[in-house]
């Protein structure tokens, strides 16, 4: 008794890999679309004669727009921005020498007293506390056969 086939049975082996009939049929596929996609030949154009037909050149001016300026906005004056980066050693020598802007001490009447400088130890950096590294741990010993070959 014959039984009937599903398409995708007939498609396939039952390895799941396609017949010699699915293959020609896709290769066949191919290739038509492509003959059809070459006859077309390109844009579909029926003859190269239009195409190569000159055009006055009066048309292509009156198809141009008209000139028309762009509308620029009103420029204006603004505050001068600041200076982005320090001038080079080379521009600063050439410019005036900046006057010392030390602070003179004003004279006064009686003398002030003065404290005795005091010698203060400078804060200690804080120290992370070295810890020895640990032996890394001894290798396993290879273990021995898991099969009894005595025969």
């Amino acid at each position: 008794m014959l039984t009937r086939l599903t398409l995708s049975q007939r498609l396939t082996r039952a390895d799941g890999v396609p017949t010699a009939v699915a293959r020609a049929g896709a290769a066949l596929l191919v290739c038509s679309a492509a003959a059809l996609g070459f006859a077309a030949g390109p844009d579909r154009a029926p003859s190269s004669t239009a195409a190569a037909r000159p055009l006055a050149a009066e048309r292509l001016v009156r198809e141009l727009p008209i000139a028309m300026p762009e509308p620029r906005p009103a420029l204006r004056k603004v505050a001068a921005l600041p200076v982005l980066r320090k001038p080079s050693r080379a521009a600063r020598r050439a410019t005036e020498p900046v006057a010392a802007s030390t602070p003179v001490p004003a004279a006064t009447a009686e003398p002030a007293a003065t404290a005795e400088p005091v010698a203060t130890a400078a804060p200690a950096a804080p120290v992370r506390p070295v810890r020895p590294r640990a032996a890394p741990p001894a290798p396993r010993p290879t273990p021995g056969p898991t099969f009894d070959s005595r025969g």
